[in-house]
């Protein structure tokens, strides 16, 4: 009896032992109270989400508008800035064809009057600027219809001088 009695101890100490684990572990699970505070926060979370979607896709619109304003704005500014700077560079264009158109009329006016020179110094017969520049006599002479009067075999000579042969003193 007494190998009966330690297996039937040992029995009960197993029993109990497995007792203590199960109790632990259903004393770590949630009980009822815990499961309905659960659900509700999931029901909450739900709606939330909800409303953050609506509240995104509100935001992205208006996002989305605020964007384009921003846009057209800049484009209105960008526009209004070219047509400024066209408005210079017309100003500036005028200003500078107003110069030349000045500087067109003198430089006819100095051209009439050097042309009115030329023919009262043509019919005088006087050659002007000849002593200074050799170019500029041929080129009159040439104007005038004369070549040369032979002493340079066709060229024109400034200052002709005849030099004959002499005997040098020695």
């Amino acid at each position: 009896m007494s190998s009966e009695m330690i297996d039937k101890d040992k029995k009960i100490k197993e029993l109990e032992k497995m007792y203590v684990n199960i109790r632990e572990v259903l004393s770590k699970q949630p009980g009822p109270d815990v499961m309905i505070r659960l659900s509700k926060t999931r029901g909450a979370l739900r709606t939330r989400a909800k409303k953050m979607k609506v509240s995104y896709n509100v935001g992205s619109r208006r996002l989305a508008s605020i964007m384009n304003s921003m846009f057209l704005s800049t484009q209105c500014l960008m526009a209004e800035l070219n047509m400024t700077r066209t408005a210079d560079h017309k100003f500036e264009l005028d200003k500078i064809k107003s110069e030349l158109n000045g500087l067109k009329a003198k430089c006819l006016a100095q051209k009439k009057r050097n042309s009115k020179a030329n023919q009262e110094l043509a019919k005088e017969n006087v050659h002007p600027g000849a002593a200074d520049d050799p170019s500029l006599q041929r080129a009159q002479d040439e104007a005038a219809g004369r070549h040369g009067d032979g002493d340079g075999a066709g060229f024109a000579l400034a200052n002709p001088k005849v030099t004959a042969l002499m005997p040098v003193n020695q």
